[in-house]
This record gives structure tokens, C-alpha cells and sequence, in this order.
């Protein structure tokens, strides 16, 4: 991308296209640029197998309008004929064209696989959208697609994949097995994630993503940019997974836990938490979700919005250890904070450290104040709070309580 602003331009070549999804583990069909029809013909000769040819051109948006595009090319002999042949056509029907050299991609021969097509596209309430659907030539008739906002998880994928007609066709039917449907959902959160990580994309368009038994591949793809003139969080309607406060906790014992963000799919790994805390210790209002130990109410506390709230987990193996969590007012002046640990690890010391962790992401959100606001009875929690840097005191309209306040840096 830095090159191509670089140079001027607002698209990516396909060989730049290529190069991008496959960072992202998106698979795309192999792409090459080269510079010449020799070399054009030497790319075909590694690639053993049908190639397409287009021509590589700055100027030339709808290349096969000009004889800019073969395909079918099955020796490398036929390859270098067809570049020179290509030039010539191209140079005549665009003269003024700059002509950069070749584009050698593999044909993927992939019969009765399904034609979809994805993508991000930009709108002007909401930023960056996600849209996905029945792709191929005739993607402007059939009108086949939905949008979701990013970042995506796994039920906001398929949820999606789920909101369009050609859904029932990937499902299998018949004598028709089911395609890789976890294939296209792999594909969408890393569309999600890339509007999440590169303000300089305005635009993806995948089309076709060709899919079936064996998998999905993208054999054609467009990405738009431009200079970013904020960071990327910044246009997205919903706060991405902040995946930079992830970390680990040592307590005193050796012990080492895994911390990160809550995510929606902790919902199930909550509910058994909820079995393994002291019910004594559910004294803060948001921890009331917990007791209901029900989906719905885990799922509440599971999807959270990262602007204003915060929840961190500690992990021990795959079972929750304890839970930190805050919300900040809309003016971020002060945030309300609470913790809980597992009755069996409550001696580990694992309490002090995690807060520490969500104070962390508290400021990183730009709240002037932590609170913890906790029972006067859970004396445990006055030792955790000095040892952070709270100032206590009893509540003035319940004695019964203690309200512990830090300014944050």
C-alpha cells in the first residue's frame, strides 16, 4: 500500500492484490507481475499449468475492453505469442496508455464451484461495511448480498453468509455435498479485521471467490486506497477487539494466567464461571448477570462495547480464573470498576494484578478516574486497593460501602 501511494495511484495491481490477501491467509489464485513477454512466458513455465494474461497497466481500469486480457494459455510458448500479440492490440486501442508489463495468474479450474463474491465498502454514516453474497458476471442482477458492519466474529459471519439466498445452495442439496462454508466465514473476519487495521482501504472487492467441497479461492480481486488521515478504529461504527491489551499475569507462586479482552464467544466458558465463584462474592450490580447462570444474560456480559466498556479475563487453561470489568461514563470523567476471582485461586494475589491489567485499558480509553465501589465487609479489598494507589473511603449515603477513587494518568 505505501508503495502504491507512493507511486501515485489508488489501486492495487492484481499482483499487489495477491501479495495483500495473502498476509491475511485469504487464499488467492497465484498472481505475477512481469515485465515482458519472455519473462511472461518463464512465470507460465513455474505455474505448470493454464494460465490468464492480462496486461499491467496504470491507465486501464476494464482491461479486456482494449484486448488487455487471454486466458486459457497452456504453454508458455502460447504465453509469450499472446504478450506480444497483447501489446500491440492494447497500444492501438489506448496509445497513450502507460504499459507496465503482464499480470501471469493461474487458471483455477474448480467445475461447480459456487461464485461469491465479498468485499468492504465505505458509507458515509456508518464507515466501513462488509458485504457479501452471490457473485460471478451477473452479481448487478441476481442482487443477492447483505452488509454487516465489522469487526465480525464467527456468529456475526455466519449470520451474514446466513441473510442471502445462495446460503441454502452452500448447505448442499440433493446430490450436491456442502461447501466450505467455515471457508467464507474465515474469509469475512479477515475482511473485518483488515478495515480494522488499514485506514488506507476504502475499498475490497473480491468477486468471484470460488467455493465448494475442497475450499474457497479467490481468483479475481480490487483494493482501493488512499492516505489515511485518522487511525483506522477511528471510521468503524463498533469498536474493534483491542488485541493489544493481551498479556499474561505471574502471581507469587509461579502461577502463570493468560489475560486478554472478553469476546463474545467466551459466553460458555462465563456460565461455568459463574458455577466456580463464591455467590458471596457477586456483590457488584453487573456481576448480578452471573447469577442468573443463564445464556442470555453470559451473553450480556460477553459482548461488550470496547469504547466505554471493559472487561478482562484471566485464563487458566481454558477455565476462566477471574474477571475484571468497568464502564466509563459518556465523558469518560470517571469509570466504575469491579473484580472477581475464582473461590478456589482467591489467595494468589491474582486480584491485585488483574485490575492492574484493566486499569491499563482504562486509561489507554481516556477516563480521568477509576472507582472501585465495594462492601465495607470485603476487607480483602481494602489491602488490594491501597496497594494500587486508591484513595478510600466509607460512601456518604451508605456507610455500609467503600468508595476507593484513583486519578489516572
Amino acid at each position: 500500500m505505501q508503495a502504491a501511494l507512493a507511486d501515485g495511484r489508488e489501486w492495487l495491481d492484481p499482483a499487489e492484490c495477491a501479495a495483500f490477501f495473502a498476509c491475511y491467509g485469504v487464499p488467492f489464485a497465484r498472481t505475477e507481475a512481469v515485465a515482458d513477454p519472455k519473462a511472461a512466458a518463464a512465470r507460465a513455465a513455474e505455474i505448470k499449468g493454464p494460465v490468464a494474461l492480462k496486461i499491467r497497466s496504470r491507465d486501464i481500469t476494464h482491461k479486456s475492453d482494449v484486448g488487455g486480457v487471454t486466458l486459457d494459455l497452456d504453454t508458455p510458448q502460447a504465453v509469450e505469442t499472446a504478450a506480444a500479440e497483447m501489446l500491440k492490440r492494447v497500444a492501438r486501442a489506448r496509445p497513450s496508455a502507460r504499459l507496465e508489463g503482464f499480470i501471469v495468474q493461474q487458471m483455477i479450474q474448480r467445475p461447480g464451484a459456487y461464485e461469491l463474491i465479498a468485499g468492504v465498502s465505505s458509507d458515509a454514516t456508518f464507515g466501513p461495511v462488509i458485504l457479501f453474497g452471490h457473485g460471478g458476471t451477473a452479481v448487478e442482477v441476481l442482487r443477492d448480498k447483505s452488509l454487516e458492519l465489522p469487526p465480525l466474529n464467527t456468529a456475526l459471519a455466519r449470520a451474514q453468509i446466513e441473510r442471502t439466498r445462495i446460503a441454502a445452495l452452500l448447505k448442499g442439496y440433493r446430490d450436491r455435498p456442502a461447501a466450505d462454508i467455515d471457508g467464507v466465514v474465515a474469509v469475512l473476519m479477515q475482511l473485518g479485521r483488515i478495515t480494522a487495521e488499514h485506514a488506507e482501504i476504502t475499498e475490497i472487492d473480491i468477486n468471484p471467490l470460488l467455493c465448494d467441497t475442497d475450499g474457497v479461492i479467490a481468483v479475481d480481486g480490487r483494493v482501493r486506497i488512499r492516505a489515511a488521515s485518522a487511525p483506522a478504529e477511528a471510521r468503524l461504527a463498533i469498536r474493534p477487539y483491542p488485541q493489544r491489551l493481551e498479556s499474561e499475569i505471574r502471581t507469587a507462586d509461579g502461577s502463570v494466567f493468560a489475560v486478554r479482552p472478553i469476546r463474545p464467544e467466551d459466553e460458555p466458558a462465563l456460565r461455568r464461571f459463574a458455577e466456580e465463584v463464591d455467590a458471596a462474592d457477586l456483590w457488584h450490580p453487573v456481576f448480578a448477570l452471573l447469577r442468573e447462570k443463564s445464556h442470555e444474560t453470559a451473553a450480556r456480559l460477553s459482548q461488550i462495547d470496547y469504547d466505554r466498556e471493559m472487561t478482562m479475563l484471566a485464563w487458566e487453561d481454558k477455565r476462566v480464573a477471574g474477571l475484571a470489568r468497568s464502564a466509563a461514563d459518556p465523558n469518560f470523567e470517571q469509570a466504575e470498576a469491579a473484580v472477581i476471582i475464582r473461590a478456589d485461586l482467591r489467595d494468589k494475589g491474582l486480584a491485585t494484578q488483574l485490575l492492574q491489567e484493566l486499569l491499563r485499558a482504562v486509561t489507554g480509553q481516556g477516563a480521568r478516574m477509576a472507582v472501585l465501589a465495594y462492601p465495607a465487609r470485603l476487607t480483602r479489598l481494602n489491602a488490594i486497593a491501597a496497594e494500587l494507589g486508591f484513595a478510600a473511603r466509607a460512601d456518604a449515603s451508605d456507610p455500609a460501602l467503600i468508595r476507593a477513587a484513583k486519578v489516572l494518568r
